[in-house]
C-alpha cells in the first residue's frame, strides 16, 4: 500500500516536497513535477540547492517563512520563484509545518506554476483597457485552483498514510485506475462531483464512472479518451487536456471539466493512470461572457463607423454641396481613418469567431495561382501608389487544399505587410513544392525585423519594434496563422533587418 501511494504522488503533475526552515533550509524530498518545475538536469541537482535560491525577491521567501511559523500553514500563495536555469514564473505554493519525534521542524508543501493562468487574466485584462470596458468583475470569477497537503508524517512506514492525507485533501477529483483500467483509488472531491460514492466506485471500469458527452450531448467512446492512451502506452508524461467534454454525474446532469490524465510507471512498465479533473463551469461562463462582450462591443463599434463611412463618402460626392480643396483634405483623412477603424474592428471580430469555431475553415481542392492573382490585382494600385514593383513568379501547381476565402486573407495581409514596411524596391510571390506542401513565400526589401521580433511575431496584439509606430492592434499575422494552421498547414518568417522580409506558409497537396 505504501509503494502505490509513494507511486501516486511520484506521478503528479504538482510539485510536491520538503524542506527545512530558516535562511540555509534546503530540501528533504521532493517528486519528479518539481524537479521538472525547477529544471534541474536531476533529482541529484535539485537537492543540492539552497531554498532561497529559488526565490526572486528574498522578503517574499522571509515573509512566506514567518506567515508558515505563526499559522502552522499556508494556503495558495502566489510567490515569484526562478528556476535553477533562471527561468523567472509565478507559482501558487501551499505548506504545512511539521515537527518529527526529535523536534525538528520542517516544512511539507505543493508548488504550482500558474505562470499560464495569470498570463490567461492579463489577457482579460488587456481587452478591457484595449475597448475602455471595465470588466474586472468577470476576471475576478477566475476560479483559482487549491491544492493542499495535510498530515505528512516524516516516518517512512507511515508514507501510505501521509500520501492518502494527500490525496483526500486536494480539491480536485482524483481518480486511480490499474493497468487494466479498473478504479483503486478515488478521492472525495471525486465523488461530490460524480454523485457515485468511493464504495459504488472501487472495482468498477473507469468508463463506468467517468461517463462523457461532447458538447452536442453525443457519448464519446472509451477508445477515444486519454486514460485509455495513457494505459496503452502511448502517452508517456503527464497531459492536460482541455475540451469540450462533459462528465455525466449518477443522477444524469453533467458538468465541463479540464483534466490532466498521467501514466503511472515503474520503470518502463505502465501500471495504471491517474485522472485529476475539476469542474470549470465559471471557467465557460466567463469565456462566454467575454465572448459576447467582443461580439457586441465590436458591433457596436462596427455600426457608427460604418454609418460615419457612408456620411464622409456623400459629402465627398457632393451630396451637400460644393467642397473646397482643404475640405476634401480632411474629409479625407476622415475616411481613411475610419476605414483603419473598421478594419481593426473586424479583426477583433475575426479573431473572436476563428477563436470559438464560428467559422468554418472549409478545405476543398483549388488552383492557388487563381487566388494568388486575385490578391495582388486587389493590391497592385497600392503597390504602384508607393513605386512598388509586386512581381508574381507563377508556375504551375498541384492541386491544393485551401479554404479560399481563408487563404486570399492571409495573401492580402502578407502583401499588404510588405508593401507598408518597404519603401523601395520589389515585393516578390513565389512557390515551392516540398512532397505533399505547396508552399508560397512572399519576401520583400523591406526595414526587416530583429530576431526577438521574429520569435513573437505571430502572438496575438504583438507588436515588433519595428512596426510599434504604425497603426493596427497586431491581429493581421495572429489571424493569418489561425487560418493556415486550421488547413493543417504551417506559417513562418525569415528577416534580417534592413534587408527586408519573406513570409512563407504551406498548404496541403489536394489527393
Amino acid at each position: 500500500m505504501s509503494l502505490k501511494y509513494q507511486d501516486l504522488v511520484e506521478n503528479l503533475s504538482v510539485g510536491v516536497y520538503r524542506n527545512t526552515p530558516g535562511p540555509n533550509g534546503h530540501f528533504l524530498e521532493a517528486n519528479s513535477a518539481m524537479v521538472a518545475i525547477f529544471e534541474a538536469k536531476s533529482k541529484k541537482e535539485f537537492m543540492g540547492c539552497s531554498v532561497s535560491d529559488l526565490y526572486q525577491n528574498p522578503k517574499e521567501r522571509k515573509d512566506f517563512v514567518d506567515e508558515i511559523t505563526k499559522k502552522g500553514e499556508v494556503r495558495s500563495r502566489e510567490i515569484n520563484l526562478v528556476t535553477l536555469r533562471g527561468r523567472k514564473f509565478i507559482a501558487a505554493i501551499s505548506a504545512v509545518m511539521r515537527k518529527d519525534v526529535n523536534g525538528d521542524v520542517y516544512f511539507d508543501g505543493i508548488v504550482e506554476d500558474i505562470t499560464e493562468r495569470k498570463k490567461m487574466e492579463s489577457e482579460l485584462i488587456e481587452y478591457r483597457d484595449k475597448l475602455e470596458i471595465q470588466v474586472e468583475e468577470r476576471t475576478q470569477q477566475f476560479e483559482k485552483t487549491k491544492r493542499a497537503l495535510l498530515n505528512v508524517m516524516s516516518d517512512l512506514r507511515e508514507v501510505g498514510a501521509r500520501n492518502e492525507a494527500i490525496l483526500t485533501s486536494i480539491a480536485d477529483g482524483v481518480i486511480v485506475v490499474n493497468s487494466s483500467g479498473i478504479i483503486i483509488l478515488m478521492n472525495h472531491s471525486a465523488e461530490k462531483l460524480l454523485g457515485w460514492t468511493i464504495h459504488e466506485s472501487l472495482g468498477k471500469k473507469w468508463y463506468q464512472i467517468l461517463k462523457r458527452e461532447d458538447e452536442g450531448g453525443n457519448p464519446v467512446l472509451p477508445e477515444n479518451g486519454a486514460i485509455k492512451r495513457a494505459l496503452t502506452g502511448s502517452v508517456t508524461t503527464p497531459s492536460l487536456i482541455i475540451s469540450s467534454y462533459y462528465y455525466v454525474r449518477k443522477d444524469g446532469t453533467k458538468f465541463p471539466v479540464v483534466r490532466a490524465v498521467s501514466p503511472i510507471m515503474i520503470g518502463e512498465k505502465t501500471i495504471g493512470a491517474v485522472n485529476v479533473f475539476r469542474d470549470v463551469t465559471q471557467e465557460k461562463e466567463l469565456d462566454k461572457m467575454k465572448d459576447d462582450f467582443m461580439d457586441i462591443a465590436a458591433h457596436d463599434l462596427r455600426t457608427p463607423a460604418a454609418a460615419i463611412r457612408g456620411f464622409v463618402s456623400r459629402v465627398l460626392d457632393g451630396d451637400a454641396g460644393p467642397v473646397s480643396d482643404k475640405a476634401k483634405e480632411l474629409l479625407n483623412g476622415a475616411y481613411e481613418g475610419n476605414m483603419r477603424l473598421i478594419d481593426l474592428v473586424d479583426d477583433f471580430l475575426t479573431v473572436s469567431r476563428l477563436e470559438r469555431g464560428k467559422i468554418k475553415i472549409t478545405p476543398r481542392s483549388c488552383d492557388l495561382t487563381e487566388l494568388i492573382e486575385t490578391s495582388i490585382n486587389e493590391l497592385s494600385d497600392v503597390a504602384d501608389s508607393k513605386n512598388l514593383k509586386l512581381e508574381y513568379e507563377k508556375v504551375k501547381l498541384p492541386a491544393t487544399l485551401v479554404d479560399e476565402e481563408r487563404i486570399i486573407q492571409v495573401v492580402n495581409n502578407l502583401i499588404g505587410n510588405a508593401i507598408k514596411f518597404t519603401d523601395k524596391g520589389r515585393i516578390t510571390i513565389s512557390h515551392a513544392v516540398d512532397k505533399n506542401w505547396v508552399i508560397t513565400s512572399i519576401a520583400d526589401t523591406g526595414i526587416g525585423m530583429s530576431p526577438e521580433s521574429q520569435k513573437q511575431l505571430f502572438q496575438k496584439y504583438y507588436k515588433g519594434d519595428e512596426s510599434a509606430s504604425r497603426s493596427g492592434l497586431g491581429l493581421g499575422l495572429y489571424i493569418s496563422k489561425l487560418c493556415v494552421e486550421g488547413l493543417g498547414g504551417e506559417i513562418w518568417v525569415k528577416s534580417k533587418v534592413g534587408k527586408g522580409s519573406t513570409f512563407s506558409f504551406s498548404l496541403p497537396i489536394a489527393k
